[in-house]
């Protein structure tokens, strides 16, 4: 089982950026390349104001370029766009936003709903440090209401032991095992190069759960590129493990949940698009067809 986690960085995570304590603040000076804009700039600085909550200053006259953590000289992106769009290539992950809300009310009126297109397995390209393997859990959040994944943008305390979730700005402790953690001897979720990262987890339930499918299906395309779609999913069904369990979801209009039995008469679960189906509901509907006979199941639109 994969478990993955995401984090937006601002500055491009192959710049090393000095760190100095100052009291009760951290001083970030931010050395940025002479071809670096004054929009990128300001927001580069309001980002880590924001995020670290820390007090920024910058020279933009300084150098003209910054060593990498390998110590390789690497372009800066030219705009906010190129760097999304490097990102993007490196992780094959996309955002419907590429800023959260701040607030509910924010969260109610933006008309596409927060969600990310992500990619399992994506391998990186042979020019970028490459991931080691993680078969241990992930370091959570404790707050209940947020469970956010230790990453790179949170504040570490290593004297301390702790770190700040730059989510919701719970302090929490490290786990025992995090104690030998410093500053030069940091575990790769905490790398900027890393800022999307996989976990592989063993799953005690592995050796009784047959592996699960879910195919996913926009049918909102060209006839030609549906038919061609068709002809993909039969290719990767026959080479599923035969105890394979398959799932078949379609979306337009509709979102249909197709039951994939050796029936005469095909039957699926229809959501209608202009209504909201609570969690509860949907999962009351599907129960209700597990473990009967052949041509028992639902049969309405909700």
């Amino acid at each position: 089982m994969s478990a993955r986690r995401r984090c937006t960085e601002v500055v491009p995570r192959y710049y090393r950026i000095p760190r100095t304590a100052s009291g009760s603040q951290i001083r970030c000076e931010l050395l940025l390349p002479q071809e670096f804009t004054e929009l990128n700039e300001q927001i580069v600085i309001l980002a880590f104001a924001l995020l670290g909550r820390i007090h920024c200053c910058h020279s933009s006259s300084v150098i003209g370029r910054l060593q990498s953590e390998k110590g390789r000289c690497t372009t800066m992106a030219q705009s906010w766009d190129d760097y999304l769009a490097y990102q993007e290539k490196v992780d094959g992950i996309q955002f419907t936003w590429n800023i959260l809300p701040h607030s509910r009310d924010d969260a109610i009126k933006i008309p596409v709903p927060i969600g990310v297109f992500y990619q399992p397995l994506k391998e990186r390209p042979l020019d970028q440090p490459q991931q080691p393997v993680l078969n241990y859990e992930p370091v959570l959040c404790q707050k209940k209401t947020c469970k956010a994944v230790l990453n790179p943008l949170c504040f570490v305390d290593y004297q301390g032991k702790s770190w700040k979730c730059n989510i919701c700005q719970q302090r929490n402790m490290f786990p025992p095992h995090y104690a030998v953690i410093a500053e030069d001897r940091r575990p790769p979720e905490l790398y900027p190069q890393f800022a999307t990262i996989e976990y592989t987890l063993r799953n005690p339930k592995a050796d009784i759960l047959a592996p699960i499918f879910v195919f996913v299906l926009d049918t909102c395309v060209p006839e030609d590129e549906l038919k061609a779609l068709k002809e993909s999913i039969q290719t990767a069904v026959s080479l599923l493990p035969a105890d394979s369990l398959v799932s078949l979801v379609t979306y337009g209009k509709m979102v249909e949940l197709h039951e994939l039995t050796a029936r005469d008469m095909p039957i699926s679960h229809v959501f209608n698009g202009a209504k909201e189906v609570r969690r509860e509901q949907m999962e009351n509907k599907l129960r209700e067809s597990i473990g009967k006979p052949a041509g028992i199941g639902p049969q309405e639109d909700w």
